[in-house]
């Protein structure tokens, strides 16, 4: 009997549900039938276009393929009347009846199945139709745009451009909105090689002569302008943080009672950017990440911080003399009894309540924030070094991968060594995320 099953496909901006029906129900290869796809794949080699992502997916689809002879895949809601269907016949390889290579599975499952809800089933099957006779680089590139790199004003820049099938032996790249340039799919090799740091004919060619070469014609000076500002405007820098971001934005909705996105007010170190702080309720422990976003490209290792949040509600506040003699000690239920008990000339420590492990004494609140709405106030902790094995990550990403190790916290403290040292912490209240709705950094008040 055959059998129906939900399975996700998640990758670096989405996060994408679909159902699957075959004998077994599940796709092969593909562990609690999840499989993590990077369709930026930033494993360094010597083409860096997607074309990891498209081989990962071909390898699962063709072993199911291999074993279970045939499976279907449809988009959620379910039911829905578009579909994938492939299947075998001896060797050879089937998409909705189309008679495809086996290497075109993963790029037409990639390129299809985040759109498979807008497209009529006759819109599916042409696109498979165009995938037939084409190499694998375009398939590649119909899926995560062509990698183009050229020279501006002495500086390198990288752009994603649109690519469309022609033909079996044309395509088509967009130079700017409006402009297609017609390329033989051979000589399309070529360019994607270059793209890829290969040295070749194409490697760093100017945008003018990239025109010329495919039409024999000259750009004026306005289409020249024109082809500049689009290409800057599509730097895949600037794509991968505005993706980046754009998915800072969706994590609040997809775990809406464990994370929480804040704007800090009234913080002068911000300048010109905007200090956003990510509060993340984990399983044991509450935690934060942190940083200043700009309008800039921003992309790094370690463009942001994270730590452990306390709520002060863990602790007793001890009013002292200027010896260090408690005179008068106080629980602390939020930022207003701190408000109303402490000042610039005020001597204090904030020592832990019974029950609490692993926080100490407090006696300076320099890393304190605090919302006035909800009388919710915390602390960081010490900085956690947490690493990227790459150098270019976009500040979204790093904001999401810890976001996501910090919400399995209880199993991160295996994996991640600079999270070892929390695991025995016992915090009785735990911080309240839900009911903050900005954060301002908590400053002693004037006497």
């Amino acid at each position: 009997m055959n059998q129906i099953r939900q399975c996700v496909l998640q990758t670096s901006t989405n996060r994408i549900t679909f159902h699957v029906t075959c004998p077994q129900g599940r796709l092969n290869d593909s562990k609690r039938l999840v499989n993590v796809i990077d369709m930026n794949n930033r494993k360094v080699s010597n083409q860096d276009d997607g074309t990891g992502a498209s081989k990962l997916v071909s390898r699962i689809l063709n072993s199911t393929l291999k074993r279970q002879g045939w499976f279907t895949i449809k988009s959620t809601p379910f039911p829905t009347t578009n579909y994938l269907h492939f299947f075998k016949v001896g060797n050879d390889t089937y998409c909705n009846a189309y008679k495809i290579k086996s290497y075109m599975t993963g790029p037409i499952m990639l390129g299809l199945i985040a759109t498979m809800k807008t497209k009529s089933q006759e819109e599916i099957d042409k696109y498979i139709s165009k995938c037939m006779d084409s190499v694998p680089e375009v398939l590649a590139c119909m899926t995560n745009n062509l990698k183009y790199k050229y020279y501006n004003r002495g500086e390198r820049e990288t752009s994603l451009l649109k690519i469309d099938i022609i033909s079996s032996s044309e395509v088509a790249i967009q130079l700017y909105e409006g402009c297609w340039i017609p390329m033989k799919q051979t000589t399309f090799r070529t360019l994607y090689s270059a793209g890829g740091d290969r040295v070749n004919k194409y490697t760093f060619i100017s945008p003018e002569e990239l025109y010329f070469k495919c039409t024999g014609e000259h750009l004026t000076d306005v289409q020249i302008k024109l082809m500049y500002a689009y290409l800057l405007q599509n730097t895949s820098e600037k794509l991968v943080t505005q993706r980046s971001l754009e998915l800072l934005n969706e994590l609040p909705k997809m775990f809406p009672t464990r994370i929480n996105k804040l704007i800090v007010k009234n913080n002068p170190q911000a300048r010109d950017s905007t200090h956003v702080i990510m509060m993340v309720r984990g399983n044991l422990l509450d935690w934060s990440i942190s940083g200043y976003i700009t309008g800039n490209n921003q992309v790094g290792r370690q463009s942001v911080n994270s730590h452990m949040c306390v709520s002060l509600k863990n602790y007793e506040l001890h009013i002292q003399d200027s010896d260090g003699n408690t005179m008068v000690t106080l629980d602390v239920e939020g930022y207003s009894t701190l408000k109303e008990n402490l000042n610039e000339d005020t001597y204090f420590a904030l020592e832990p309540k019974k029950g609490c492990i692993g926080i100490g004494t407090i006696k300076r609140l320099n890393s304190a924030y605090f919302c006035e709405k909800s009388d919710e106030i915390f602390y960081f902790t010490g900085s956690i070094c947490i690493d990227q094995q790459n150098t270019d990550v976009s500040i979204g990403d790093q904001f999401t991968s810890r976001a996501m190790a910090f919400l399995n916290d209880t199993a991160s403290f295996d994996r991640v060594s600079t999270m070892r040292s929390y695991k025995r912490t016992v915090l009785p209240d735990r911080v309240d995320i839900n009911a903050m709705f900005e954060l301002q950094p908590f400053t002693l008040p004037k006497e």
